[in-house]
């Protein structure tokens, strides 16, 4: 993300750009009253960047989550994607992969195809992958990043693979009633990634309220395969 970015105003329409722990896994996102989904499981792969990322993030603990909520859920309405860390250090999971990659994109491919069958049960249902303005080219060479890591560039890249996992799965679910779209929702707002780092430009209100955009507008409807500045 970048700092000074401006910002659109409220009232204006998302800007398409382009088709082309047990603890806190899965946590609720408890929307507004003016939230149309009551049966809606709005959840959210959270991660921060503390200290506890190698056992947060592990494909054991995503796969379970969902098999879990397969077992005790009949349908899914949204599922809200908003994993994000930011490590200055190159780390590995106990997966062995790269931890941003790892938590910021693999988590999010495998916890939604794990709850793809809900999603189609509840058709028309919404997928919304909370990504970022920030994006970097991938160099699938060096797709773990082992010989040029930096913070930033690993963030961007993951980021750039979540959007592109929005624009092929939105066209593999086309016509199914499961639209999938991705957003960047606000800049630098004040969570544990950014403080320190960066100096905050948006407010967390901000970036829920645009994330809920996609969740709740009537104006989506039908709508896939887009990412949206807010």
């Amino acid at each position: 993300d970048r700092p000074g970015e401006k910002r659109r105003r409220r009232d204006e329409e998302p800007r398409p750009l382009g088709p082309r722990r047990e603890r806190d896994l899965g946590r609720p996102l408890h929307l507004p009253t003016s939230c149309d989904h009551d049966r809606a499981a709005v959840l959210g792969r959270v991660a921060d960047d503390g200290d506890d990322h190698d056992r947060d993030e592990e494909v054991a603990q995503v796969r379970a989550l969902g098999e879990r909520l397969n077992r005790d859920h009949e349908r899914l309405d949204v599922l809200v994607n908003n994993a994000g860390i930011y490590l200055d250090e190159r780390r590995e999971s106990d997966d062995g992969h790269e931890l941003v990659f790892q938590v910021n994109y693999l988590s999010h491919v495998l916890l939604t195809r794990l709850l793809l069958p809900l999603l189609k049960a509840a058709a028309p249902s919404r997928i919304v992958n909370v990504a970022s303005a920030g994006q970097e080219a991938i160099d699938f060479d060096d797709l773990m990043l082992k010989r040029s890591y930096t913070g930033g560039g690993s963030y961007r890249r993951s980021k750039l693979a979540q959007i592109m996992f929005t624009i092929d799965l939105a066209e593999e679910l086309r016509g199914g009633g499961v639209t999938v779209n991705a957003l960047h929702p606000a800049t630098y707002m004040p969570t544990k990634m950014v403080t320190g780092r960066f100096p905050p430009t948006n407010s967390i209100e901000e970036g829920t309220n645009a994330t809920l955009r996609l969740v709740e507008s009537p104006e989506m409807e039908g709508v896939t395969g887009k990412y949206y500045y807010m």
